[in-house]
Order: C-alpha cells, then sequence, then structure tokens
C-alpha cells in the first residue's frame, strides 16, 4: 500500500470506506473483510462532495502516519491518545466505563459537589462494586460532603474505599479519575452550583500519554500524603 499510495495514514475505528475528489464522491456505509459491499453511493454533487472533502480531511488530520502505527505495531508499543471530548452524555458514559474496566485501581480527586451529583447517576454503587472486587479505591474528596450524604446511606458498604480530605492546595474547578496508573480522565467543572452531573460539566480530556499521566499520579500522591 505505501508502494501505491504517495501519503497513508492510519485511522481507528472507521468502518465505510470513501473516495473523493476534487468533482466526484464515491463510498459504502459499512465494510465487512472478506465481503464485498452490497451498497455503492456515489454523487456528483458540488455540496455533498464538498461535505464529503471537509470529513475526510478531518478524519486526515486525526490519523497517524501509517510508517508510525507500522512500527508500534512491530515493537508492540501501546499507541498514545488524548482526545477532548464535549458532549456531557459521552462524558457521563466515559466515566461509568472507565471506572468498569478497573483491574488494579482507581485514583480520583473531586469537587465538594462531585459526590452528590455521581451518587444520583449510580457510580457509588459502581464504585463500592469494585472496591469488593478487591481494585484498590483511594478518593481525594470534600470529607463533610461525603460523610453527610455518602456515609449514612451506604454504611458499611464503603469500608473497602479509602478516601481522605482534598487540601485547598489541589482544590480546582476539575474532576481527575485515573484508572490502572494508564487511562486518565480530567473533566472540567464549569458550574459548581448545579445539581445533576451534565449539567455542571464543560468539557474533558480522556488520555493515556504518560507524561500526563505521572503529573496527574504525582498531584494525586501529593494529595493524599499531605492529608494523611
Amino acid at each position: 500500500m505505501l508502494l501505491i499510495a504517495d501519503e497513508m495514514r492510519h485511522f481507528e475505528g472507521f468502518s465505510g470506506a470513501l473516495a473523493v475528489s476534487n468533482i466526484e464522491y464515491m463510498g459504502t456505509p459499512n465494510l465487512r473483510e472478506k465481503q464485498l459491499s452490497e451498497f455503492l453511493i456515489y454523487s456528483n454533487e458540488k455540496e455533498i462532495v464538498e461535505q464529503q472533502q471537509i470529513l475526510f480531511n478531518t478524519l486526515w488530520e486525526k490519523a497517524i502516519p501509517a510508517k508510525q502505527r507500522i512500527k508500534e505495531i512491530e515493537l508492540g508499543i501501546k499507541r498514545e491518545f488524548a482526545e477532548t471530548i464535549r458532549d456531557p452524555t459521552e462524558i457521563r458514559k466515559l466515566f461509568s466505563k472507565l471506572l468498569e474496566s478497573a483491574e488494579k485501581d482507581i485514583l480520583s480527586i473531586s469537587t465538594p459537589n462531585t459526590i452528590k451529583r455521581i451518587e444520583k447517576l449510580g457510580i457509588i454503587n459502581q464504585i463500592i462494586k469494585a472496591a469488593n472486587l478487591g481494585i484498590k479505591v483511594r478518593l481525594l474528596i470534600d470529607s463533610h460532603t461525603f460523610n453527610e450524604k455518602i456515609n449514612d446511606k451506604y454504611g458499611g458498604e464503603l469500608a473497602q474505599i479509602k478516601y481522605h480530605k482534598l487540601i485547598k492546595s489541589l482544590q480546582s474547578f476539575v474532576i481527575s479519575m485515573i484508572v490502572d496508573e494508564s487511562l486518565l480522565l480530567v473533566i472540567d467543572i464549569k458550574d459548581e452550583s448545579q445539581e445533576n452531573f451534565e449539567d455542571s460539566i464543560g468539557l474533558a480530556t480522556f488520555t493515556n500519554i504518560r507524561s500526563t499521566l505521572d503529573i496527574y499520579l504525582s498531584l494525586f500522591e501529593k494529595g493524599w500524603h499531605q492529608s494523611e
């Protein structure tokens, strides 16, 4: 393929196929290995061609050079990524999905009202379930809110969860969660007064970049030991 194309890039997760020039577009809604597509979409309408050019350019910018991806595969290197997520619903789903994926440990720094908001989503139950499965859970939180709103409700179910009071120097308008020391989710809080999780949050960053993970791990451990 590299001998045929002037330049080739890899984009993970794209299931269809498209080809676009300055005057024509062709595409299929899906591609399956060893199967011909049942449908082919063709158009030379200017507006449609322009739309597909925008789509292609967007995918192209997000894709990584083929030589880099091939090297990663050959060396067994895990691909690094950093994604910005804007949709509050998608952020909520990712928050929950990350908790479910934990195998060893969960570290989280939360804003004062976060506990109340995620409790409404059933996420406290997820955290309790993870802890009962032997996953090490440590939380840096507003302990007054935790005791008043959560501890009274769940009581002994929280026995496996360790939490420390968040020191003032680390208090900020973000939620950060690190899972298995390999995945990081940072969620901006745009309005701490909102009762609903999705209404309170702004952008989120999801990444496995080692340097970024190390910074947040260091911040967490600093806060954990200083509050001990």
